[in-house]
């Protein structure tokens, strides 16, 4: 995932839409998760038969938890 595109997702976020939480992208052949952490981002691939945004949300959960 290309950290630029959650620079950008994160400045629009901030400026007017209540601030930015998680990125989800669409490829091919999965999903990809993306949500800021405090030491960078955590980046995590989905198959497309599940549901990204409960996936990714649960990893975040854990993230945030350690």
């Amino acid at each position: 995932m290309n950290p630029a595109l959650l620079k950008l997702a994160s400045q629009r976020g901030n400026i007017d839409c209540g601030g930015f939480d998680y990125l989800v992208v669409r490829y091919g052949s999965f999903f990809q998760f993306v949500f800021p952490a405090e030491w960078g981002h955590v980046s995590v691939c989905i198959e497309p038969d599940a549901d990204p945004i409960d996936v990714g949300t649960r990893v975040k959960t854990l993230v945030q938890s350690l």
